[in-house]
């Protein structure tokens, strides 16, 4: 998969993670963490893939970079309220606790939610130039997007950091043929075998 990103400065590092929890996450630099729990969604080897490429797109797209970048203008923007309205530091914390939820649903979670679709896209991409079959990726998101409406806790989509399961797999239905089309290459060593 690091190769089929067709970066070669990244220091990519691959850990599968003793955790139940059906998360994966990447850290800048290429460090990309799939915990034990997400594998039974994955089921294959090709659906695994597609964690894998989708954590690669963040990476590769800089997506931690701009989210702490993201997060530091908001702080600026704080402190600049908080100046011009005369607030005093000890009150600096109540304030950024009220106008924090107004913040996060306006400014931070959209911004998220472009992050993903952007790392959903080029997760097809990667995975199709590295063999597997990208409709295995569109597969693993439908499977992904059941368990979200299995949750005992259902979270309201416009306070996810995610896009819901069907604005999800909308677009990668979209994106499917032109990924096939342009980026597999079937020659590749993906031939997604069941992983469990």
């Amino acid at each position: 998969m690091a190769r089929a990103t067709g970066v070669e400065n990244m220091d990519w590092e691959f850990v599968l993670l003793d955790d139940d929890q059906p998360n994966a996450f990447c850290l800048p630099g290429g460090k990309v963490g799939v915990n034990a729990g997400i594998l039974p969604i994955a089921q294959t080897e090709a659906g695994l893939a597609a964690i894998i490429a989708h954590e690669a797109g963040h990476a590769i797209a800089r997506h931690g970079a701009e989210r702490g970048s993201h997060e530091k203008l908001v702080d600026l923007g704080i402190d600049l309220l908080d100046r011009g309205l005369g607030r005093r530091l000890t009150e600096k914390t109540k304030m950024r606790l009220a106008w924090g939820v107004d913040l996060i649903a306006s400014m931070a979670l959209p911004f998220t939610r472009t992050q993903e679709m952007e790392a959903d896209q080029l997760g097809l991409i990667y995975m199709a130039k590295a063999g597997y079959d990208p409709a295995e990726g569109v597969r693993f998101w439908e499977r992904m997007t059941e368990l979200e409406k299995g949750e005992s806790r259902p979270v309201m989509a416009f306070l996810s950091t995610h896009p819901t399961g069907g604005a999800r797999l909308w677009k990668l239905r979209i994106l499917l043929p032109k990924t096939v089309k342009e980026h597999y290459n079937k020659d590749m060593l993906g031939m997604g075998g069941t992983i469990l």
